[in-house]
């Protein structure tokens, strides 16, 4: 009887190559994208410095490359079967109109484009992410619609006397927010993290918002740090903006900022985006009132209520505002970094990505500047109280702007209120222990003198078309 050969421990076959081989390949590849390490999980008391590189993480960049050809399969975007999939998640079937009223309050010719814009530009993970927000944009919309219509005295509540803090992008104003709405927590109702994270309401197939919104953000640490050195992001329960509930109508600046589309950025400075913005939150407002059962002295912040202002001060003549704006320098580069940032969470970067983010930088600045104008004019003096990052001191003045929001909004403002304000103030500059660098020369900038130089003639010079824009801009 012959011995039987003994097998050799390493044969080369079709599937052993391929394995082998495809995951060297994946991963050289997958760092070819130029990752940059970067220890942020202490980063107090440093000077971190990052440019228009990833952060993400290599898990991330490999997963992206390797379902990037399946993306589609896997990952598939239609609207019809979104909508489908938003009638099941509240308990609709096919034929039960009960559950099939997506109601008028979104813009559902921009929703349907920005699929289109998402498909044909996310990578993986990209996609994944934005169909998660698009079916529980129209999972909103269903819920919406059957709470007003098995209770319709919801539309009978009445939003009085509403603060507005209309704030520039990156100019200090979640930090203000913050303080603001810590100081006067017994007498004004804010939006919260777990209300930007998990929605503008609760959702029947998602968990709890606060405890989404708990995983979510450290998780979103991990996966994008230079997000931790840039956005007052700490805790569920800490006040936020409003601005991702404009998903809600594809006409706040969530959208573009996300991702890449001149259509959508152009749309959201209508006359209309005002209005359809407001009908949208008024309804959330009286949601949020009737749950409660009591009247509520509601306050809101985002940039849309700048751009909006003219019409929510003649919808709301009892609302208060507050404008926080920073001299254009510093804003533009902290807006450039945390755009960048973002996006590589949404698609690959490529050749014309850095141009992609000076773009929607120029128009956010130009837009911002005219609504300042405006907001700033006598006919709003007694309505709108500024605040300057620079002039007014925010971070070294905090308490005297606190003084002077008391006495705008008719709050108290006695020794008790002082106190509390002081505390609250030290409490949240305790978090601003780090300092960011920002390599602007990656987007084509030299120095501070470069920006300034650009934001004297861009507003003039910009077109206002898409195909302008695509040509200006060499897209």
């Amino acid at each position: 009887m012959k011995p039987v050969p003994k097998k050799p421990w390493f044969t080369i076959n079709t599937s052993r190559f391929i394995l082998v081989f495809g995951t060297i390949a994946i991963v050289f590849f997958s760092w070819s994208i130029k990752p940059v390490p970067f220890d942020y999980v202490d980063f107090d008391n440093k000077i971190v410095e990052f440019g228009a590189e990833s952060h993400i993480l290599p898990l991330v960049r490999i997963i992206n490359v390797v379902f990037h050809p399946f993306r589609r399969v896997l990952v598939p975007l239609d609207p019809e079967k979104l909508r489908e999939e938003a009638i099941a998640n509240v308990g609709g079937e096919e034929g039960d109109d009960d559950h099939h009223d997506f109601g008028t309050l979104n813009d559902w010719d921009a929703f349907d484009k920005w699929v289109k814009v998402v498909d044909e530009t996310t990578h993986f993970f990209g996609r994944f992410f934005l169909k998660n927000i698009m079916t529980d944009t129209l999972t909103t919309h269903l819920v919406v619609s059957k709470m007003i219509r098995d209770h319709p005295e919801i539309l009978d509540e009445t939003i009085e006397r509403p603060i507005f803090l209309a704030s520039c992008t990156r100019a200090g104003g979640t930090f203000l927010y913050q303080v603001l709405a810590d100081t006067f927590n017994d007498e004004l109702v804010p939006n919260y993290s777990y209300e930007n994270f998990g929605g503008p309401i609760q959702l029947p197939h998602r968990p709890p918002r606060n405890e989404y919104t708990e995983m979510a953000i450290p998780l979103l640490h991990a996966l994008n740090p230079p997000i931790k050195l840039m956005h007052e992001w700490a805790k569920e329960s800490d006040p936020d903006e409003d601005s991702s509930w404009y998903y809600n109508t594809m006409r706040g600046i969530v959208v573009p900022f996300m991702l890449h589309s001149f259509w959508h950025h152009l749309n959201i400075y209508q006359e209309s985006s005002a209005s359809r913005n407001e009908n949208f939150w008024e309804i959330v407002l009286k949601l949020k009132q009737w749950n409660s059962g009591r009247k509520q002295r509601f306050f809101l912040k985002a940039p849309e209520h700048l751009f909006g202002l003219p019409y929510l001060s003649e919808t709301f003549p009892d609302a208060k505002f507050v404008t926080a704006s920073r001299n254009e320098v510093p804003m533009y580069k902290s807006g450039l970094l945390i755009t960048h940032a973002f996006r590589h969470m949404i698609v690959q970067q490529h050749p014309q990505s850095t141009n992609e983010t000076l773009a929607y930088q120029d128009i956010m600045v130009c837009h911002q500047r005219k609504a300042l104008e405006v907001a700033h004019d006598k006919q709003y003096e007694s309505k709108v109280m500024a605040v300057h990052f620079e002039n007014d001191g925010l971070f070294t003045n905090t308490f005297d702007i606190v003084a002077r929001f008391a006495k705008h909004a008719d709050l108290p403002w006695d020794d008790a209120k002082q106190a509390h304000a002081r505390s609250v103030i030290a409490s949240r500059l305790s978090w601003k222990k780090h300092k960011g660098q920002y390599r602007i020369s990656d987007f084509g900038l030299r120095d501070d003198n470069a920006i300034k130089d650009r934001l004297a003639t861009i507003c003039d010079d910009l077109p206002d078309t898409v195909e302008g824009l695509n040509e200006f801009y060499n897209l």
